[in-house]
């Protein structure tokens, strides 16, 4: 048995043995706890705007990870710690840095629209038809980017109008060409756009212009600005005519917003949905280069969730809209995402057709955004308000006005030159490729002939012949454009005018030789010059040449017996032939009507024998 002393002895040392213990416990914790790194600061999607050229070093240097340096606009998308992030700011070489936030597809609020926009008159040419017909418009070849969750492009009614496109997604981390839909969206647009003419299914607005699937956003319908700005970037390299965005995000990027301004400069005409939650348009809808789209329904009333405002610049139909869906098959959906690509296909209608001379600006006979954005806008129809208004915009998008050319070409400079006995030159100019009709008589009210040249040109000479002399004639012109646009110029109801001539020709000329006693010869031709009914011509002023033994030019004007006498150069003891030839005959009021000269030249021959 221990005793109480013993005991206490025992637990003092126990309890020196425990102490030590945690000592050396405590110490090993503590190396442990020296030992685990620190956890990485978090890194934060920033989109960097550079005021000149893009420095990847910089971000780097800054511990930054690169996403995507662009070149549609001086930036980069990466992701950087938020003290680089604060850093950076102060950086007089950088001129903003947004937050690469999400976008995503104009939510659907749960096949009319092709027939409502009248896009079958284009390429059918009747209403309600559902066949390209030989020879129409319908979008052949323009490219358009569908900008979006990319395109099923193995539908029956997509596979042969796609012909590319590329995936750009989680903020860079995907970057590949399997721009394959698996969330539906993008294919339903697609299918509205462009759905090809195969007897199946659906047809698009334009059934034959190519498709690329551009897809931005994931199986959720969400995705990053850096994402859309890449794939806008891709669009103006890959030679896209359209930009087709169904999508939108709160965010105003201002590099965003530059990169659609770039493509419209580019001649793209870029297109996006105003959004569904019947408040204000949404970007990228809202920026000015862009065509931002309503939605209508089926009694062309503004569809209940369609976004408004004065960006909003088209609607079109966008409430059960039946298209193309993922995996085959077809569907309908609603909202302004499907509005979107009615417009998209519009465009493409309108760059395939002939170029409208009225929308010409840069008179290079070639449509370019700013042109096709202005035909859209005046050829909608107008719904609501009178005139343009925040609800609809400019009007339902139609497009057969749109993609057809019923303007006339432009008449000017109109004149008859060079004005004879039996008819004159009729000249005018067209402000575009045009063919010629000149309707002609000898009453305003009874132009009963005509002369035409169908040959299409903008310089028009159109010549009027065997007519009577001393007659006149009153005229108009017109011109017919290859889409049948014909334009009529009377001089407003006053006609124009022209007399013809009184003719005159040579009647006869008669030769005579001359000489003296000092072995000189010359010969003398004697030219009458009559009207078309025989009458001399007092005053016409005569011209001629000698040739054979002398080779002078004269001239001379008739007397009232319309008779000139004209001598050659003399010659001095040699033998030969004087020719005389008349070259020219002029009087005002008269024309010289060579082909019915009796004799234009005569001859006589001088042996040399007095």
């Amino acid at each position: 048995m221990l005793d109480y002393c013993s005991i206490i002895m025992r637990n003092k040392n126990m309890l020196k043995v425990i102490v030590s213990t945690l000592l050396v416990c405590m110490v090993v914790v503590s190396c442990l706890i020296a030992s685990v790194p620190a956890e990485p600061p978090e890194k934060t999607p920033v989109i960097i705007g550079f005021k000149d050229k893009p420095d990847p070093g910089l971000i780097r240097a800054h511990g930054g990870e690169i996403k995507y340096e662009y070149h549609i606009v001086p930036a980069i998308a990466a992701s950087l710690p938020e003290q680089a992030v604060e850093a950076l700011k102060n950086n007089p070489n950088i001129g903003c840095i947004e937050p690469d936030c999400e976008v995503a597809i104009a939510e659907e609020v749960l096949p009319f629209g092709v027939d409502r926009i009248d896009a079958e008159l284009v390429w059918n040419g009747t209403e309600g038809g559902h066949d390209v017909g030989l020879g129409r418009n319908a979008g052949d070849e323009i490219k358009i980017a569908i900008i979006d969750t990319g395109i099923d492009y193995t539908h029956p009614d997509l596979d042969d109008n796609v012909k590319g496109g590329h995936r750009f997604q989680e903020n860079g981390a995907i970057n590949d060409d399997n721009f394959m839909d698996d969330n539906g969206h993008g294919t339903h647009c697609a299918g509205i756009a462009a759905a090809e003419d195969n007897d199946i299914g659906v047809i698009g607005v334009a059934p034959e212009a190519h498709l690329y699937g551009v897809k931005v956003l994931n199986s959720n319908g969400i995705g990053w600005l850096s994402d859309l700005i890449a794939g806008v970037e891709w669009a103006n390299d890959n030679g896209m005519n359209v930009i087709s965005m169904s999508l939108c995000t709160i965010s105003d990027s201002s590099l965003l917003h530059q990169a659609c301004d770039t493509s419209y400069s580019n001649g793209i005409v870029v297109v996006a949905a105003s959004c569904n939650d019947n408040s204000s348009v949404k970007f990228p809808a809202k920026h000015g280069s862009v065509i931002a789209v309503g939605a209508t329904d089926r009694n062309d009333v503004k569809a209940y969730c369609s976004n408004f405002g004065p960006e909003l610049e088209l609607v079109a139909p966008g409430i059960g809209i039946y298209s193309t869906r993922l995996g085959g098959g077809y569907s309908t959906s609603s909202g302004t995402s499907m509005a979107c690509p009615h417009v998209s296909g519009a465009a493409a209608l309108v760059l395939a057709s002939d170029m409208d001379s009225a929308y010409d600006f840069d008179s290079d006979e070639v449509w370019d955004a700013n042109e096709i954005r202005n035909k859209l806008q005046d050829t909608a129809d107008d719904l609501g308000e009178p005139g343009r208004d925040d609800y609809y915009g400019y009007g339902l998008v139609d497009a057969y006005e749109a993609a057809t050319d019923l303007t006339p070409p432009t008449i000017s400079n109109i004149k008859a030159e060079n004005v004879n006995s039996s008819g004159t030159s009729i000249i005018w100019t067209t402000s575009e490729a045009s063919d010629g009709v000149v309707c002609y008589g000898t009453e305003k009210t009874n132009l009963n002939l005509t002369a035409t040249n169908q040959t299409m040109v903008k310089n028009h000479i159109i010549e009027v012949s065997g007519l009577p002399p001393v007659t006149t004639y009153y005229y108009e012109v017109q011109s017919t454009d290859p889409t049948g646009n014909t334009a009529i110029d009377n001089n407003n109801g006053s006609y124009y005018n022209f007399t013809t001539l009184d003719g005159m020709h040579v009647a006869s000329i008669k030769m005579e030789l001359q000489y003296n006693g000092l072995a000189w010869t010359w010969a003398k031709a004697a030219v009458t010059i009559q009207d078309c009914t025989g009458t001399p011509v007092t005053g016409a002023a005569v011209y001629g040449h000698w040739s054979g033994l002398t080779s002078d030019v004269d001239s001379g004007t008739t007397n009232e017996n319309g008779r000139v006498v004209l001598e050659s150069d003399k010659v001095h003891k040699i033998c030969g032939t004087f020719t005389f030839t008349v070259d020219n005959v002029t009087k005002n009021g008269y024309s010289y009507d060579s082909w019915a000269n009796n004799e234009t030249s005569n001859s006589i021959i001088w042996l040399g024998q007095v």
